[in-house]
């Protein structure tokens, strides 16, 4: 007994069946490999709407031997994922279908990325290496494909496995505890990478020493007194980078402060500052900013000059010769103040010149009339009054 199909079935079943045997299709493709679909038939009014991950495309069929062919440019078939079809003809779709187009296997090569390249030693500070493992069309392989990391910390060579998720595979590179350098690279296969370099630095300084230098304990504002710094070191005994800026306070008997600073070689600073003219004492401390500091040292300055001899006269005030503990001069250019007192009072520094100065009225235009003077040098003091002749 033959059974009869119902209408209604031939009615969904038809259609479908057509738009079956218009285009054959293969479930995939490689990237790269020329793809055509032939519609068998000469239709000049047939088109292919491509969907693909840039958008979506129409292309026009070319009639060849009773068949319309459409051939897909580069652009669609060298880019993995999912390209969808449809048929039109006379603006009614006739065909659809869908494949995939999956990397080039056949040919790799690495993209990588380290950074950042400088890192301070302990504390947990990393830099991130990212690979992707590309084919020639800069397609990402499917996922789970590994790479081989090669990292050299400390003059130790680790590789470890570093699995892809599709897109590309990262890990963590540490910092260790030790200043100095470090090298990263992948490798999959034949396909490698740069070397890239890491730059291990030492953390904030730990609190460090000072320590002083001079020929003699006499204030003569000529000697050179040396302050320098102990070796600064990081909490994990690392000499801190060259040109670490460290900072040196002088505080004297008057409170007066005075600043200096000096970047450290092989972690060593120091300044070399003139000796005062007076007698005072030094409290020395010396920092790095936020970071480390010193307990104070403490230097003591005799008295250098034995006398202030001063000479009055018509002409000027004369002033020396003045002589320093080993009956020598005081160096050439040192000061010395003279303040004259009349109805106002001028303050005026005069340079020393083999232990001598001249304060000439007329070359400094002083009003004649009768002034009170003070001469200074250090903590020596001399008073006098002077008359100014017209």
């Amino acid at each position: 007994m033959t059974r009869k199909v119902p209408f209604v079935f031939l009615l969904w079943w038809l259609p479908r069946y057509l738009f079956a045997q218009v285009i054959q299709i293969a479930p995939s493709y490689t990237a790269g490999a020329p793809i055509s679909l032939s519609y068998e038939k000469a239709d000049d009014q047939a088109f292919l709407q491509i969907g693909h991950s840039y958008g979506s495309m129409l292309l026009k069929g070319e009639v060849k031997e009773g068949k319309t062919i459409f051939s897909l440019p580069e652009v669609v078939t060298k880019k993995k994922g999912i390209l969808t079809f449809q048929l039109y003809s006379n603006k009614d779709m006739i065909w659809s279908g869908k494949t995939l187009i999956q990397p080039d296997t056949s040919t790799q090569h690495i993209e990588p990325y380290c950074g950042p390249k400088h890192l301070v030693v302990g504390r947990g500070d990393f830099s991130v290496l990212t690979a992707s493992i590309l084919d020639k069309h800069d397609n990402p392989y499917p996922p789970g494909k590994q790479v081989r990391v090669h990292t050299l910390v400390n003059n130790q060579e680790n590789v470890t496995g570093v699995p892809t998720d599709g897109l590309l595979g990262f890990t963590r590179v540490y910092a260790p505890e030790n200043t100095g350098y470090g090298a990263v690279s992948v490798q999959e296969g034949k396909a490698f990478s740069k070397e890239f370099r890491l730059d291990f630095y030492a953390i904030a300084p730990s609190d460090f020493t000072i320590s002083y230098k001079r020929q003699h304990t006499y204030a003569d504002g000529n000697q050179l007194v040396t302050l320098t710094t102990s070796t600064i070191k990081d909490a994990y005994s690392n000499t801190v980078e060259n040109g670490t800026l460290v900072y040196f306070q002088i505080k004297d008997h008057l409170n007066q402060y005075s600043f200096a600073s000096g970047e450290t070689i092989d972690g060593v600073a120091h300044i070399e500052v003139p000796a005062p003219n007076y007698p005072t004492q030094w409290d020395v401390t010396s920092y790095v900013s936020y970071y480390a500091k010193t307990r104070p040292i403490r230097l003591k300055f005799a008295q250098a000059f034995e006398n202030l001899p001063v000479l009055a006269d018509s002409e000027g005030i004369k002033i020396g010769p003045i002589i320093g503990f080993m009956g020598q001069f005081p160096k050439n250019g040192m000061l010395v103040e003279l303040v004259l007192k009349q109805k106002d009072t001028v303050s005026y520094l005069l340079k020393l010149d083999d232990g001598r100065a001249f304060f000439d009225y007329k070359k400094r235009l002083i009003t004649p009339g009768d002034y009170s003077a003070t001469i200074s040098l250090g903590t020596l003091i001399h008073d006098l009054t002077v008359c100014v002749d017209e």
